[in-house]
């Protein structure tokens, strides 16, 4: 696991009472799934065999499970199954999450529905989600991309979320020709 990855998982874990190391009265639970104890390290063997096709696969499993949850870190691992199946076809992450995305939205449109249909409301309540859902895609990016969202947020009218995804990929590509050129010592 990253440094990165470290740091946020234990700035989450961070929650309670006591400590008087300037926590503001706020502790470590040690029952989060995203604290990390000293014995979670990469390449430890959590069991003691591995995987050998499908010869093994429901000990394995089984076993894997039961270490992972004794652990609490099953969360981390285990995937609905109502996911199961665009995970398992998908090409590559980047379409997991956007249509994790897509689907977590359009269960939150089923809960919160609009007030009424085509009155002026629904209207400004359809375009307060719109601009909700673009500033929550534009806060996920990388810092890399902090040029380009700054760029899009000065758009006036802000521009729907396709328009704005539009935008990120036209600055990856550019990005990427510039290193291309630069590899080649072109420029």
């Amino acid at each position: 696991m990253t440094g990165e990855a470290t740091d946020s998982a234990q700035r989450v874990a961070i929650s309670g009472s006591s400590s008087s190391a300037g926590n503001n009265g706020q502790g470590i639970d040690y029952n989060h799934p995203l604290f990390l104890s000293p014995t979670d390290v990469s390449g430890i063997s959590i069991i003691s065999f591995q995987l050998q096709d499908i010869e093994n696969y429901n000990l394995w499993n089984r076993s894997i499970k039961l270490a992972l949850l004794g652990r609490n870190k099953l969360g981390l691992v285990d995937v609905m199954k109502s996911l199961l199946s665009g995970i398992a076809f998908a090409s590559n992450a980047s379409s997991v999450w956007s249509d994790l995305l897509k689907a977590l939205w359009d269960e939150f449109e089923v809960f919160v529905p609009p007030p009424c249909y085509n009155c002026e409301k629904s209207r400004g309540f359809v375009a307060h989600m719109n601009r909700q859902k673009l500033y929550q895609f534009l806060m996920g990016l990388n810092d890399t991309y902090h040029q380009a969202r700054s760029q899009i947020l000065m758009i006036d009218p802000l521009p729907t979320i396709n328009q704005a995804y539009a935008m990120i990929v036209g600055d990856e590509s550019q990005k990427a020709v510039v290193i291309g050129i630069n590899n080649l010592g072109l420029y």
